[in-house]
């Protein structure tokens, strides 16, 4: 996987969110009130 930096700075500022899937491995990034990127890597569980 490449750096995704490049694609949020792209991003809107007040983003809400977004998420990656890929072989069952989720990342999911999000910018919170204060701007700051939050990022959460691991298994996706969601069967739904």
């Amino acid at each position: 996987m490449g750096s995704t930096l490049a694609s949020l700075d792209s991003l809107p500022p007040m983003s809400v969110g977004l998420s990656y899937k890929k072989q069952g491995i989720m990342i999911r990034g999000q910018l919170d009130a204060f701007g700051e990127l939050e990022v959460t890597v691991g298994q996706d569980w969601t069967l739904l």
